[in-house]
């Protein structure tokens, strides 16, 4: 049985050359420049798109203080990126069936669930 994983990056521009007939160094390209505008702006507190599949932004999680001279980046205790996926995006993810399979230490099958939910995102 084939287990999921993460897709290499090879992976990735190979399936989108083959599926935009874009040749694959032309895709490389310009997926690193979207990578480059993306720390650039996001950087800058911009919420940046990301055609296709929703928009990006990092936020920050901090410490909150009562005085305003108190303030500084010491208080800040979290970095992270947001994304929130676009519309087509949440209802491909909607109408997409789940299949779970488990599988014991030595491999083999223990149970198979499929989806049988509504379908509702938590956002």
């Amino acid at each position: 049985a084939e287990k999921y994983s993460s897709l290499s990056e090879s992976k990735m521009i190979e399936e989108a050359s083959l599926r935009s007939g874009i040749q694959k160094g032309a895709l490389q390209a310009a997926f690193s420049a979207c990578g480059d505008v993306i720390k650039a702006w996001a950087t800058e507190g911009h919420s940046v798109p990301v055609p296709g599949l929703g928009t990006m932004r990092f936020g920050l999680n901090a410490k909150s203080v009562e005085d305003v001279n108190m303030v500084a980046s010491s208080l800040i205790t979290t970095r992270k990126i947001i994304f929130v996926p676009s519309s087509d995006v949440k209802k491909e993810l909607m109408t997409t069936a789940v299949s779970i399979t488990c599988y014991d230490r030595n491999g083999k099958v223990v149970k198979r669930v499929n989806s049988s939910d509504s379908g509702v995102i938590e956002d």
